[in-house]
């Protein structure tokens, strides 16, 4: 069978609860033959203070982006967001 470009190992859904103040990471797994992947978020946005690298590693110290009189209670946020991994040959 032809290289048809890369697969994902890790499956879509949900990274789990990324609480606030506590370092994170996650790394994004796929499967690109010989080559090495770079992955970019295409769409919606990451916690604030969460980066994802060319290299598919989703890390920081998320915090809130706090503007005007900070809230004494915790508040969930929900952040969507698509990440495409290419090829070195564009796939």
């Amino acid at each position: 069978m032809a290289y048809t470009g890369p697969e994902w190992i890790t499956a879509a859904g949900s990274l789990g609860t990324v609480k606030e103040l506590v370092p994170f990471t996650f790394d994004l797994k796929v499967f690109t033959g010989s080559y090495t992947g770079t992955f970019k978020v295409i769409a919606g946005t990451l916690p604030y203070g969460i980066r994802l690298t060319e290299h598919g590693n989703v890390a920081g110290y998320p915090c809130t982006q706090v503007q005007g009189v900070p809230l004494e209670v915790p508040v969930e946020e929900y952040h969507q967001f698509v990440v495409r991994v290419t090829d070195s040959e564009g796939n």
